[in-house]
């Protein structure tokens, strides 16, 4: 009976492995540690007519502004988010109101109250009423992960708002839809995928290593 051959492929390969394992961990550390990622990202969600339930149980509503009457109020949102790594300097961006409006009105989310005092809102002056745009503020930073949020409302149709922002050196995504936290969003899509996907990679993996066994038996030990 003659021995085993010995399979020495792990010995002469280890110091390959080891740096392409070790660059890999210094590519990813640098990535997302390291590297400076200047990012922002803006959630649009869509227009609301705040009044269609009231107007579901009364015909005739009107808000009363001024000396003015409005049929209808409208409502949007725009969350911004710093979504890189490093602060961002003083920047702005512009909030386009498509269409005709007598009144419009722009404000923090009551609870961004904090950001008051680094985010300021303006409107055209002297006031337009065809396509106005809001202008948006932030100084004299922005923190990497910080959050706020602004709130829109205008009479006229509802329209969906549009947002305008380009910032030298940053990369700006514009999104539309109600922003969601990472973790939030994680929780309801995406770990339900890397649990199948992980579940699937067990499967697979048990498969393989079931297959390795069955040939090295075959190869090897009758070899003997």
């Amino acid at each position: 009976m003659t021995d085993a051959p010995q399979i020495g492929y792990v010995g002469p390969l280890a110091p390959i492995i080891g740096a392409i394992v070790g660059a890999l961990i210094t590519a990813v550390v640098g990535y997302f540690i390291l590297a400076k990622r200047k990012r922002l990202t803006l959630w649009i969600s869509d227009t609301d007519d705040i009044t269609a339930p009231l107007r579901r149980h009364h015909r005739e509503i009107l808000f009363r502004i001024g000396q003015d009457d409005l049929v209808k109020l409208n409502r949007s949102r725009i969350t911004v988010k710093n979504s890189g790594n490093t602060a961002l300097g003083m920047f702005t961006f512009d909030v386009k109101l498509p269409g005709d409006h007598q009144h419009y009105y722009g404000d923090l989310a009551p609870e961004d109250a904090g950001f008051r005092d680094n985010v300021v809102i303006e409107w055209p002056q002297p006031r337009i009423m065809e396509d106005p745009v809001l202008t948006v503020k932030v100084s004299p930073f922005l923190n990497a992960r910080e959050t706020f949020s602004i709130t829109t409302y205008f009479d006229g149709d509802t329209e969906p708002v549009e947002v305008r922002c380009r910032i030298e050196d940053v990369t700006t995504r514009i999104k539309r839809g109600e922003y969601a936290p990472f973790w939030a969003t994680f929780a309801k899509q995406g770990f339900p995928i890397m649990l199948t996907i992980g579940a699937s990679a067990a499967v697979s993996g048990s498969a393989i290593l079931a297959w390795l066994a069955e040939l090295f038996k075959k190869t090897f030990l009758t070899a003997q």
